[in-house]
């Protein structure tokens, strides 16, 4: 059956000259592995449309109880213009990965395909609130994938268990749980409006260290991710 949809690339394997095995999150079929041939300039799949954390407009050939399908087509429709900044491409390449251990086969799923094109179109386009996307992406991804820490710190106490997503009156070690101070910041965070909330870098990377202990915790296989020591240095 030959399907169109939009999907966002997390990951490409080259093979030989021009076969790829790509790993695509599309917005109306969930995540998909499909082979591709590509070529240059005329090329129905552009070699250039096969970078990752570009989105584009793909034509696929699929079949029932096949893993791999088939890109046939392919034209972009947003690849993010980050050379110009390494703090942007630091963020892209950390929310890239992120995105890649995170998403797995659960079937469609528009609301997170429209919140990675939200965040990546965010991070090109903002000149001054980019600094902390990828602390915003983080929160709404968990929501969306079920495991949405709950800010009820008022009626539930004032430690944040990363355990159970919810604050309690029990102080577990971190990464377990929060501190006080931690948590206050947690909550903090989570309660403000994205947009308006100024943090510095120390409370960057600390809330930064807090989303990753808690991936790790609720994503199975998440483990360390190898963007993140640059991303750090550029938050230091």
């Amino acid at each position: 059956m030959r399907i169109t949809d939009k999907a966002l690339v997390l990951h490409a394997t080259r093979y030989g000259d021009r076969k790829y095995i790509l790993t695509l999150y599309t917005e109306n079929h969930g995540l998909m592995t499909v082979s591709a041939i590509a070529g240059k300039q005329g090329a129905k799949v552009r070699t250039s449309s096969l970078l990752p954390m570009t989105f584009i407009e793909a034509e696929l050939d699929t079949r029932q109880n096949r893993d791999i399908q088939t890109l046939s087509e392919s034209r972009v429709f947003l690849a993010p213009e980050l050379s110009g900044s390494i703090h942007k491409l630091a963020i892209a390449q950390f929310l890239n990965e992120v995105f890649y251990k995170s998403l797995r086969e659960q079937g469609p799923h528009p609301e997170i395909f429209q919140l990675l094109l939200q965040v990546i179109t965010l991070l090109e386009g903002s000149e001054k609130m980019y600094m902390d996307v990828h602390l915003y992406a983080l929160s709404e991804l968990a929501k969306l994938l079920g495991f949405g820490p709950q800010n009820d710190r008022v009626h539930g106490g004032p430690y944040f268990d990363c355990r159970e997503g919810c604050f309690g009156n029990l102080a577990l070690p971190f990464p377990l749980g929060l501190d006080a101070a931690d948590s206050l910041l947690f909550s903090e965070f989570l309660e403000s409006e994205f947009i308006d909330y100024q943090l510095d870098n120390v409370k960057r990377r600390r809330l930064l260290a807090i989303f990753l202990a808690y991936y790790q915790l609720h994503v199975p296989g998440f483990g360390e991710l190898k963007s993140l020591e640059v991303l750090r240095t550029l938050l230091s």
